[in-house]
């Protein structure tokens, strides 16, 4: 005997979905499976319609998923395949919905690669390494990614170079000139720039922060806070003190006349 399946209340709840009761248990439907099987109407379903509309709804709660993602940046047509893989559906169902994306357009790995780098090219200070290894990251493949980024020349790498020396330049006057170096050199390599070009401009922004720089008073002043720390009158305490102030970029010349 086939098992009737009574729709006995429903009702909105998050967006896109409603909480349906059926047989005294509580199913959360996709509005495209309320509309299908006319739930609002609260019909009663045969045992076969029953799993036909879990199966239809299981396609559609991906596909929402799927549409949600894209609507917060442009995916590959892998890297989309991954993330809706980390959801308890079948195989076959992840498959159809992005079968169904790209027959709609809403996948196409050149057109989002384009977009991605314009994107980056426009708005953000990174590099080309990093922009190359988070796209290949992203399921991009390695050859379109290499075209892709054919525009992003020397000289765009140096006006975004200079973006971020400007932007960290206030920040960095609180260090010694060495340690000043270092750190931007840092940020920069982590940022996707190669060293060919980072190594002139740091030099052009070092030799005007020597000019600018007063490492004396800064000396002075983390020479006093720091001293209260050690025992001066002890040999092994005062080289801890030095060689602290050496990391972070004062010169063994200008420590010790702290002394």
């Amino acid at each position: 005997m086939n098992k009737i399946f009574n729709v006995e209340s429903i009702k909105a709840s998050k967006k896109n979905y409603f909480d349906c009761v059926i047989n005294k248990e509580t199913y959360t439907l996709h509005t495209d499976t309320v509309m299908k099987y006319h739930l609002l109407q609260k019909p009663s379903l045969s045992d076969v319609d029953f799993k036909t509309m879990l199966r239809d709804n299981q396609f559609n709660d991906l596909m929402q998923k799927a549409i949600n993602f894209l609507g917060k940046k442009h995916y590959s047509k892998q890297a989309l395949t991954n993330a809706l893989n980390v959801y308890d559906v079948p195989y076959n169902t992840v498959q159809h919905v992005i079968k169904r994306l790209e027959s709609l357009g809403y996948i196409n790995d050149e057109k989002a690669l384009k977009l991605r780098v314009d994107e980056a090219l426009n708005f953000e200070l990174k590099g080309p390494e990093f922009l190359r290894q988070k796209l290949l990251n992203d399921g991009f493949s390695e050859a379109s990614v290499h075209d892709a980024l054919r525009c992003f020349d020397e000289s765009l790498q140096r006006e975004k170079i200079d973006s971020i020396i400007q932007s960290e330049s206030s920040h960095l006057l609180r260090y010694p000139v060495q340690k000043q170096k270092e750190k931007l050199y840092n940020l920069l390599r982590r940022r996707g720039f190669s060293h060919s070009i980072i190594h002139p401009l740091i030099e052009t922004y070092i030799t005007q922060a020597k000019e600018e720089s007063n490492e004396e008073q800064l000396i002075e002043k983390r020479f006093q806070k720091l001293k209260s720390k050690y025992d001066l009158n002890d040999f092994k305490e005062k080289q801890k003190l030095i060689q602290k102030l050496m990391r972070e970029g004062f010169s063994y010349d200008l420590i010790k006349r702290q002394f």
